[in-house]
């Protein structure tokens, strides 16, 4: 799992190890949606994804940061604003 924490959360780590232990990896990868309101879900303080999951990200990262014509493969975030 790889997982993302912006630095005034507060992170439980041991508790996140709880809720993994019983989380399986899929041939698609999994990531949490954490906001159902953005799109695609997935944006916040904390983000968590499986191995395949970020696997599949970065193999498609380059592709979608050139597609977008904005050079940023996030443009819904506070990252490209």
């Amino acid at each position: 799992w790889t997982v993302k924490v912006d630095a005034p959360t507060v992170f439980m780590p041991d508790h996140l190890r709880t809720i993994l232990a019983t989380k399986k990896d899929t041939p698609t990868g999994v990531y949490f949606q954490n906001c159902k309101e953005v799109l695609e879900g997935f944006f916040g303080n904390l983000e968590v994804v499986s191995a395949e999951g970020f696997k599949r990200f970065l193999e498609q990262m380059d592709t979608s940061y050139t597609k977008s014509g904005t050079g940023c493969w996030r443009q819904e975030t506070e990252v490209c604003k």
